[in-house]
């Protein structure tokens, strides 16, 4: 029964209205109290409780984890650019498929390589030939 009850609340909890979320936690509670008396409501809460804490605790983990992807999504996307200017600069036009190799890679490493090469090579050609050997 505990079960069901903690599975309720979890559902109650989403609901978007505040005291509509309260009262239906409270209602479980209530449901549970005069089911299995004190002693299930006070485990039910404890039940909850420490579900609560383990959710908050995946939530932080996803928050955190979601921050680092961002943050090594925008170091990708700006080595990409300076690779790219950086090959505009030196030799003008960049063909599409070096700019369509260059916007797949999301490796920062090999981005950073790719850019010392770009600043290391004589010409596109050598670049191209550069990047096909780091493989």
């Amino acid at each position: 029964m505990l079960d069901l009850a903690l599975e309720a609340m979890a559902y109650a909890r989403y609901l978007p209205d505040a005291d509509l979320r309260h009262a239906a936690m409270a209602a479980v509670i209530e449901f549970v109290e005069k089911s299995v008396g004190p002693d299930g409501r006070a485990k039910l809460e404890g039940a909850w409780e420490r579900m609560s804490e383990i959710l908050q605790e995946m939530l932080t983990k996803r928050e955190q984890r979601g921050r680092e992807e961002g943050r090594a999504e925008g170091r990708a996307e700006g080595l990409t650019q300076s690779v790219a200017m950086l090959l505009r600069t030196r030799f003008g036009m960049v063909p599409p498929e070096v700019q369509e190799r260059l916007a797949a890679e999301r490796d920062v490493d090999r981005l950073g390589e790719w850019l010392l090469l770009a600043a290391r090579s004589t010409s596109l050609a050598e670049f191209v030939h550069g990047q096909g050997a780091e493989h």
